[in-house]
């Protein structure tokens, strides 16, 4: 490549990584992708490609995508194993790869929690309804020893009543 276009295509790097710090994601990738398309095995396609993982897991950016942004800084460190960036691309993808076993580990135990707090308030349904059987014996209970009371003066005026043989 010729000292012109790589001025030129360094130029066009530079205005891409700017639209990242602006936040213009969506422009910045479209720009980076296009130098990778151009130069998908030697510089500066390496930087284009690490610039695409990175916008794809920039926090701010909207349509962030780990899954893509690891497949880039993978790319990058195989395709470009002399380039200055593929060390970073592996710590990136690293990173990455630890979020995202992360975030599913974080998902499961947040399925595992809800579940178990469905069990709790059906647990706390079960025991309330326990208590309402619980107090509904001890009011019957309480109505039987009376009826048996009741039942006790009847007997006894009934004998008061009888003639005595």
């Amino acid at each position: 490549m010729n000292l012109q276009k790589k001025l030129q295509e360094q130029n066009r790097l530079e205005s891409a990584e700017d639209l990242i710090t602006e936040g213009s994601f969506e422009e910045a990738l479209i720009e980076n992708e296009r130098i990778v398309n151009q130069f998908p095995v030697v510089p500066p396609g390496d930087t284009a490609l690490f610039n695409v993982g990175y916008i794809y897991a920039h926090p701010d950016n909207p349509k962030k995508d780990y899954k893509k942004a690891f497949v880039s800084f993978h790319r990058l460190v195989r395709g470009f194993p002399d380039s200055e960036l593929r060390h970073k691309a592996r710590v990136w993808a690293l990173i990455i790869d630890e979020l995202v076993r992360t975030n599913n580990e974080v998902k499961r135990l947040e399925a595992t929690v809800d579940s178990l707090q469905e069990d709790v308030l059906e647990g706390q349904l079960e025991k309330n309804k326990l208590k309402v059987k619980e107090q509904t014996i001890r009011i019957l209970k309480e109505q039987l020893r009376k009826l048996k009371e009741i039942d006790i003066v009847i007997e006894e005026q009934k004998r008061e009543r009888l003639p005595e043989e």
